[in-house]
């Protein structure tokens, strides 16, 4: 029995009452210590079922679980922990073969996951997923790449998607428009679509697609009097950065006033062999190059991301991430005299 130090005589002096203060704590403590150790998850398994213990083992690989030389029994208790899986102080068979069956049922929805090796193709794209590839992101993966697909996407669509995802990984920016001998390269690497429509330049041209890298479509007429494929809306996805379309010579970068109220930046590059045409591109955000500076296609980093508008524009009713931005090109013939247009746009 402890006997603890309720009163120490005030006379005593300051040593002694400091020893038997600290006797007293000493003995309270070994009264909690054997509790404590209980409570910790420490020994081996000899007593445990070993063939559960080898199939917690190759779970335990599966899903990730770090352990030591062997698998002991506070590796058990820690990934019953992580799985959520209710066990006593000391993991008996009982507990191990919940632990089991939990386990290699996270294990077999992993394997049996028809997406899980389009995984590596997302975070190159800009791209993310949460704890598993679901068919969600694979829609999503979908749309960025240009590969339609059904709900859920099937196995089929998925390797389209993945053929696609890594033919944009090894290529990130693509040549997709043309115009004569001018070749424009995809400005991000996350897109979804290239809707067409009318510019508001007289002498911007229309535009050519090259090859399939994005789908595109074209818009209905702004009454503006230009082809209806002379300016190029690029859906981007956001905060990815923009590289320049082509390679030149920067002539104009800086910021404008959109529609008389809302700021927006812009960039005009002279195209290389090109001279008195110009590439214009619209609703990017922090550029980053200016007047005099050469840009390379598909290298040179021109802005940090698309413009996020504050409106809805009119490529937005064909897209499906309604909330992603998109980057305004076109091929401007400057011999061709600009006339003042109703259509608007310009700045102000």
């Amino acid at each position: 029995m402890v006997e603890w130090p309720l009163t120490v005589d005030p006379r005593e002096p300051d040593v002694r009452r400091t020893a038997l203060t600290a006797t007293a704590l000493l003995a309270a403590l070994a009264l909690f210590l054997p509790a404590a150790a209980a409570a910790a998850p420490t020994g081996g398994t000899d007593h445990m079922d070993q063939a559960l213990v080898e199939r917690a083992r190759v779970a335990m690989d599966e899903l990730g679980k770090p352990y030591g030389t062997t698998v002991g029994h506070g590796d058990l208790y820690w990934f019953a922990q992580m799985l959520d899986v209710p066990v006593g102080t000391h993991v008996n068979d009982g507990d191990l073969r919940q632990l089991v069956a939990q386990a290699e049922r996270r294990v077999g929805s992993q394997e049996s996951d028809p997406y899980r090796d389009l995984a590596p193709r997302f975070a190159p794209l800009g791209q993310e997923y949460g704890t598993h590839v679901n068919a969600g992101d694979v829609l999503r993966l979908g749309r960025v790449v240009g590969v339609p697909t059904a709900w859920p996407p099937t196995a089929v669509e998925a390797a389209a998607i993945d053929q696609r995802a890594g033919d944009r990984i090894a290529e990130p920016h693509p040549v997709v428009l043309r115009w004569s001998g001018v070749e424009l390269r995809l400005p991000s690497t996350g897109t979804e679509l290239i809707g067409f429509h009318q510019a508001n330049h007289d002498g911007a041209r229309n535009l050519d697609v090259v090859g399939g890298a994005v789908p595109s479509i074209v818009l209905e007429s702004r009454n503006r009097g230009t082809g209806l494929r002379s300016a190029a809306d690029i859906v981007a996805a956001p905060g990815v950065p923009i590289v320049a379309p082509v390679t030149g010579r920067v002539v104009r970068a800086g910021t404008y006033v959109l529609y008389c109220r809302h700021s927006d930046d812009y960039l005009v590059v002279e195209p290389d062999r090109h001279p008195g045409i110009e590439v214009k591109m619209l609703h990017i955000d922090g550029v980053s190059v200016r007047a005099g500076d050469r840009v390379v296609a598909g290298e040179t980093v021109v802005a940090r991301g698309p413009t996020p508008l504050p409106f809805s524009s009119q490529v937005d009713d064909s897209t499906h991430w309604r909330d992603w931005p998109h980057v305004h090109v076109e091929v401007v013939d400057t011999s061709i005299p600009d006339r003042p247009n109703p259509g608007g746009g310009g700045g102000c």
